[in-house]
């Protein structure tokens, strides 16, 4: 290596580059303020009625013919669970402009009346 392209090396070694990178953190840029929008900005609750399904249809992702996915079942969500739920999402989303409160199945039509109630 010539002197002159090490002197040049060296310039920019002596100004932090071509020097070995050891990485000491990896953060995201919004994890400083990750805790605050999680306690003030939910921007959705998504509410899964039940995991019931009256139609089951051999294309779905939870038919149960797919080996890694959920199946259909019995399982519905109570009052309680989803009164929970929106209270936790309400106390979360107070500096969120719109809220917004999504249903999920199975077929969440199915638990009708939880629907209306909610």
């Amino acid at each position: 290596m010539s002197a002159e392209y090490s002197s040049v090396i060296k310039k920019y070694q002596e100004q932090g580059m071509f020097v070995p990178n050891v990485v000491e953190k990896i953060e995201h840029p919004g994890s400083k303020v990750m805790e605050h929008y999680m306690n003030t900005r939910l921007k959705q609750l998504i509410l899964q009625c039940t995991a019931q399904c009256n139609l089951r249809c051999s294309y779905c992702a939870y038919s149960g013919i797919y080996n890694s996915n959920r199946s259909h079942t019995n399982q519905r969500m109570n009052f309680e669970t989803a009164k929970k739920a929106i209270d936790f999402y309400l106390a979360n989303s107070w500096a969120t402009a719109d809220a917004v409160i999504t249903f999920y199945g199975g077929e969440p039509l199915l638990e009708l009346e939880l629907v209306r109630i909610l």
